[in-house]
């Protein structure tokens, strides 16, 4: 809500990027040049909107995380190896115990 009703129309207002008017470079930050006095006002709107947001979104995440199930990854050793590259020759039970042995 905040996007479309504040920074899209200030993003709209400065020299608009791209020879084409359906272009998307027309709605971004681009638009806006740092040099000239009006525009640079125009870049503290987005400033300050991130300070702003910053908290309000961290809240969102924090209120709406509280209700996610983590679950806990157990430790407990599986004893499983996964061995490549092994000749057909070797691919025996017991040259793997040998190998191991040693």
């Amino acid at each position: 809500v905040v996007s479309c009703g504040i920074v899209l129309p200030v993003n709209l207002q400065g020299t608009l990027q791209g020879g084409n008017t359906t272009d998307f470079c027309h709605t971004t930050i681009a638009n806006l040049d740092p040099k000239n006095d009006y525009e640079n006002k125009l870049l503290w709107i987005h400033v300050v909107l991130s300070f702003l947001l910053f908290p309000v979104a961290m809240f969102l995440m924090r209120r709406f995380s509280v209700g996610l199930e983590m679950q806990d990854i157990s430790l407990d050793i599986s004893r499983t190896l996964a061995i490549e590259h092994v000749p057909r020759a070797l691919c025996t039970k017991e040259n793997i115990i040998s190998h191991f042995k040693e």
